[in-house]
């Protein structure tokens, strides 16, 4: 009799633990494995919501399937009761979201876990599913698509991190959702009922770092330290012209009013736009863009390397200048990217009475030519006997170019033009006598000083090809560097 009493108390105890550990499944903000029960009713949440328990949303699309259906291992799971949801061939979709009030803001999700609805072992193909997971600001932090179709038998758990994606699920989730949304179409493959929408059912999900305080969004450099560590989804703001301790990677960047990026010793790499509401990016470290990105705000001056990464638009607003001075040139690193807009290339001429080769790497992109008068002309003087837009009447002319074989002077710098609309070979190469600045005296046989030559226009980028033509033995051409970057002729 003792016996029997210790068993029945023993499975009472058992079962007793069991039913305790299905409730709390439901509710809580403890790291663990939830179901989906008791939905509320239409627009419960907000519009287009139904509430799910203390933590979760669901959209008005979702259906409950409860403990008494005909098949209890799909208890408290959700299913697409939308528009076509029992039409076989159709799209299911359902958005999952964190509650967004004192209990869950935010979560990181680990897994989902599905079934398919039929009798057991009944082959279904999953031929489209796609999930796409957004922060509480709604910006998409990740999305995932099938890479191929995915096989499944229903009645048959699977998860997320078994689908075969084109970029596989990790498995250590995703940090800092707020919202989910599934999307997916099915085909019939074996015997049995067709499946549709509706067929499909989200069983359980595994979540952890439930809260509902949110995660920073920007990061501050205050001249000693980051206010949060910096990464490629945090915005970052500059508020000291102290150069950052180390390089760094962020989403947006804002400049302060008052201050500039200093970047001397280190690198910043940007996945969103700039903002410069100071003093620009100042230093000569580098500077890379991984995604499209705008400048806006106040104009940019930078001596340093640029970077555009594969699959990314710097767009300028003619904002940007490629600097150059005593100590140091900007300049355009091998970049697989794109920059769009007007951009502003400077070179600075050392104090000096010398010839140089020179060139501007720009295009005016369809737009009328830049003449020599409009450019470099407003910085330096160009002179010679007799010509048109000469600054001064000299017993030689201070600029050339090479042609056909010849150097030949340049006697008009209204015409001559540093650089054409020809969106590719539009730069033209001068051998050009420097003397420095229009503060120079052109009667001087001695003066020189600093100078710095600039010009604005599009970038050329991409491959140039130069055609050359035939050139006699021993002969020379005259190329102009179509890069705003030095280049490696091994």
């Amino acid at each position: 009799m003792l016996h029997f009493l210790s068993k029945k108390l023993l499975i009472t105890i058992v079962f007793s633990f069991i039913f305790f550990v299905s409730l709390q499944a439901q509710i809580g903000t403890a790291n663990g494995t939830y179901n989906f029960g008791a939905l509320g009713a239409a627009n419960s949440h907000s519009t287009g919501f139904k509430t799910q328990q203390d933590k979760l949303a669901v959209s008005n699309d979702a259906g409950s399937y409860t403990a008494t259906s005909v098949y209890a291992d799909y208890a408290n799971s959700i299913n697409f009761t939308g528009t076509n949801h029992n039409v076989a061939g159709a799209t299911g979709s359902l958005t999952i979201k964190a509650e967004g009030g004192s209990i869950c803001k935010t979560f990181t999700l680990k897994n989902i876990r599905f079934y398919l609805f039929n009798v057991s072992n009944i082959t279904r193909t999953v031929t489209s599913f796609a999930i796409t997971l957004k922060n509480f600001a709604g910006a998409t932090i990740a999305t995932h698509s099938l890479g191929g179709t995915y096989d499944v038998n229903t009645r048959t758990q699977f998860k997320l991190t078994d689908l075969n994606f084109s970029t596989a699920f990790p498995v250590s989730g995703y940090t800092g959702v707020s919202e989910i949304n599934l999307s997916y179409t099915f085909s019939q493959s074996g015997g049995g009922l067709g499946l549709n929408p509706n067929g499909f059912f989200i069983n359980k999900i595994d979540l952890e770092d439930i809260s509902a305080i949110l995660p920073a969004t920007t990061t501050t450099w205050n001249g000693t330290s980051w206010s949060t560590t910096p990464t490629s989804s945090l915005d970052a703001i500059i508020a000291s012209s102290t150069v950052p301790s180390a390089s760094f990677t962020c989403k947006a960047l804002t400049i302060n009013s008052g201050v500039s990026l200093n970047t001397t010793g280190i690198t910043a790499t940007v996945n969103g736009n700039i903002t410069n509401s100071g003093n620009g990016i100042a230093g000569t470290g580098g500077l890379i863009v991984n995604t499209n990105s705008t400048i806006s705000g106040n104009a940019i001056s930078f001596n340093g390397a640029l970077t555009v990464n594969t699959g990314a638009t710097l767009t300028t607003g003619g904002l940007l200048t490629l600097a150059s001075n005593a100590t140091n040139t900007a300049r355009v690193a091998n970049s697989a990217g794109a920059i769009s807009g007007n951009v502003t290339v400077q070179r600075y001429i050392p104090g000096k009475r010398a010839w140089r080769f020179l060139t501007a790497p720009l295009s005016s992109d369809g737009n009328s030519a830049a003449n020599l008068s409009s450019t470099w002309q407003g910085q330096t003087h160009i002179v010679g006997p007799t010509g048109t837009g000469l600054d001064a009447a000299t017993f030689a002319y201070s600029m050339q170019n090479y042609t056909s074989g010849a150097w030949v002077n340049v006697t008009n710098t209204t015409t001559t033009t540093l650089f054409s609309s020809a969106v590719t070979l539009s730069n033209k190469a001068f051998a050009m006598f420097i003397t420095g600045d229009r503060s120079i005296n052109t009667s001087s046989t001695t003066q020189f000083n600093n100078v710095t030559l600039s010009a604005s226009g599009k970038l050329l980028q991409g491959t140039q090809t130069f055609a050359l033509g035939s050139l006699a033995a021993d002969a020379y051409t005259f190329v102009g560097n179509p890069f705003a970057s030095p280049v490696d002729l091994n």
